[in-house]
């Protein structure tokens, strides 16, 4: 692929990130493709940006009100000309528990499949993977 091409790739995560930064669901959710399935750290899949952006409600007001992310590396391999694959390294702090206690540093993996539609790039699947386990899937971790 072109350097356009990769650049316009790396655009929308920029993006992505961003709009997760305003820790608002509707503007968040807006990013990805109307049809798009966003896995988060625990397991639970959206399909649709309105189911995305009520995944993210819980998370944006109470675990991560005063949450700074960081971008590390990111990687991206072309799948074919209009399909990418890209890789996302993350680090977080400032995350609460769901009790509400501050939470030490943690980082992850985003993995981000976005497809080129109608002249844009649209990210279409998410699987968002966490390294330090934080949270838990019934509520109970950390």
């Amino acid at each position: 692929m072109t350097q356009i091409d990769q650049g316009a790739v790396l655009q929308v995560i920029h993006h992505l990130v961003d709009q997760w930064k305003t820790l608002d669901p509707q503007r968040f959710s807006a990013s990805f493709a109307a049809d798009a399935e966003f896995t988060d750290v625990i397991g639970n899949t959206a399909r649709g940006r309105a189911a995305i952006a009520e995944l993210h409600v819980m998370p944006f007001t109470k675990l991560f009100k005063d949450a700074i992310i960081e971008v590390g590396q990111v990687s991206v391999k072309f799948v074919t000309s209009d399909v990418a694959s890209v890789g996302v390294h993350w680090r977080m702090h400032g995350h609460r528990s769901f009790q509400g206690e501050s939470l030490p540093p943690r980082q992850g993996f985003l993995h981000v499949v976005v497809t080129l539609q109608d002249g844009k790039w649209w990210p279409v699947v998410v699987h968002n993977a966490d390294h330090t386990a934080t949270y838990s899937r019934n509520g109970d971790g950390a």
